[in-house]
């Protein structure tokens, strides 16, 4: 794999992550 793919797959998962952090604090 070259260093642009695995940092944007890492973007990804970032913004994944962000989202799921988003519901929870709207769920609380």
């Amino acid at each position: 794999m070259t260093e642009r793919s695995v940092t944007i797959k890492l973007g990804i998962q970032d913004e994944i992550g962000n989202r799921l952090l988003e519901i929870r604090k709207q769920r609380d």
